[in-house]
């Protein structure tokens, strides 16, 4: 620890020498940072009874936030924090005089045990960068706690919006940098305080590093503890400090599936990452939404009750309601036994798909805009309120293969109807599907609508080895 601090004592004069050259700062992105793209952020400070990592257990601005945990064992060994600290010569106009919004949202759960007034606070890393200082290269923690501004008890069970840049800081030197360290117990002053007068502390703490119009912020931290004692639970997101256009912008979420996608009906939530079954979604359309074309959704053993709201077909007929919507080209949506292998028998299938579609031209349970889009080794069940077009499909060069198609209380039905029909020159979007290995139970048909097939070759489009199980229907199953 000291041998990185010293390295950060070097980098302040390096900072200095780029203060005098430039007067330009290149704005950083407000950014997502996830555990796969952390953006400069780690934890720091984790100590045995404590730990911080970015979850899902209390989403807000997206799937997940930053949880903190406390649960005392050792005294002093409940501590964790999580910051990101940046190169000040890279940064040079990063001053605390500079700040222009400083923000950050906490919560704390009411499950904690520990002290009332305790909840995540914010820490700024500032460095005194005025070469006629006696304290020059030095640097320390000024500190917002909400116990210090206010907020005693911390209210539970609710995210607090904390804009803090006018609030109360108090100071902690580190120690290593050959000066006295510890807190410096003024808990009154405010940034403006610290940079225009002279806040000092108790008798016995250490005098302050000197801050003033040029001191430098270099990082920035959020945490719990150390001390608390008993147990804490609570989260933070959105951390926000800003110099005019420049900003340093955390929202914390959970990485994402992009190329596989688990659903889990049983175990699953939608605000997992979905990148394994143990991670998996609760709903194949949270899935379908996270996954890029191309990629793959594999849906776990259980029953599914499928909802896609606010969907718009081809990006401007809706709003409307379907059970799936798939809109990405490419995409296959496939069973998986418990052991992630595919499913490959239209007997044998594990998942079942019911549908709540209210679209208003014929109930869609699940309707396939995109093209090359594959279903495999699922049941589809009914669509509630009622039963009209089991799948409808608009997109070319569709797959259904080893599917049981077993709609109750109606008629299900494999629906092909052209959208993009191209009126000019007579030919279809749709020309190639295939479908083969399906179990159409309970009178399930094929119905090819508008125009689907004409152009391209005949061999491209494939009804082969499927079983109708007609129930004494008199009606083609293929039409």
């Amino acid at each position: 620890m000291k041998t990185r601090w010293t390295h950060l004592r070097s980098l302040w004069a390096g900072a200095l020498v780029v203060l005098l050259l430039l007067t330009m700062t290149t704005p950083a992105q407000a950014v997502i940072v996830t555990p796969g793209s952390p953006d400069g952020w780690a934890p720091a400070n984790v100590r045995t009874d404590a730990t911080v990592a970015i979850t899902t257990a209390q989403p807000r601005s997206g799937n997940g936030p930053l949880e903190f945990t406390t649960n005392t064992v050792t005294p002093g060994q409940d501590k964790a924090d999580y910051q990101k600290l940046w190169d000040p010569a890279n940064f040079p106009t990063r001053t605390l005089d500079g700040l222009t919004a400083l923000s950050y949202e906490y919560y704390r759960a009411s499950s904690s045990t520990t002290a009332s007034h305790l909840a995540p606070v914010l820490r700024l890393y500032v460095a005194d960068v005025t070469p006629t200082s006696s304290t020059f290269g030095k640097y320390a923690l000024l500190i917002w706690e909400p116990a210090y501004n206010g907020a005693a008890p911390v209210p539970t069970d609710q995210w607090i919006t904390q804009d803090i840049l006018n609030g109360k800081f108090w100071m902690f030197v580190p120690s290593g940098q050959s000066i006295p360290s510890g807190v410096v117990q003024n808990y009154g002053a405010t940034l403006n305080d610290w940079i225009t007068g002279s806040p000092v502390g108790q008798s016995g703490d250490p005098a302050p590093i000197n801050i003033d119009a040029n001191s430098l912020v270099f990082g920035v931290n959020v945490g719990v503890g150390s001390g608390w004692g008993a147990t804490f639970r609570g989260f933070v997101d959105n951390v926000t400090l800003r110099w005019g256009t420049d900003e340093v912008h955390a929202n914390f979420e959970v990485d994402q599936c992009t190329t596989v996608c688990y659903a889990d009906a049983v175990n699953g939530n939608d605000a997992n990452s979905g990148q394994t079954p143990a991670t998996a979604k609760k709903t194949i359309q949270a899935a379908i939404d996270a996954v890029q074309p191309g990629g793959e959704v594999r849906v776990l053993p259980g029953t599914y009750n499928e909802t896609a709201t606010n969907r718009f077909v081809l990006g401007v007929n809706g709003p409307h309601q379907f059970g799936l919507f798939i809109n990405k080209n490419n995409v296959t949506i496939m069973g998986v036994n418990a052991s992630d292998i595919p499913i490959t028998d239209a007997t044998a299938v594990l998942a079942t798909v019911n549908t709540n579609a209210t679209n208003t031209f014929g109930y869609s349970g699940i309707f396939v805009e995109g093209d090359g889009v594959t279903i495999q080794g699922l049941r589809i069940g009914p669509n509630t309120p009622s039963n009209n077009k089991t799948i409808e499909v608009i997109g070319d060069a569709f797959t259904l293969r080893d599917v049981h198609l077993a709609v109750t209380g109606g008629v299900g039905a494999v629906y092909f109807g052209d959208w993009r029909y191209d009126t000019v020159n007579n030919v279809s979007h749709i020309q190639s599907y295939l479908l083969e290995e399906n179990w159409f139970d309970l009178g399930g048909l094929i119905s090819i609508n508008n125009g689907a097939g004409i152009g391209g070759s005949v061999s491209n489009r494939v009804i082969q080895n499927n079983v109708f199980a007609m129930n004494g229907a008199n009606y083609p199953a293929i039409a």
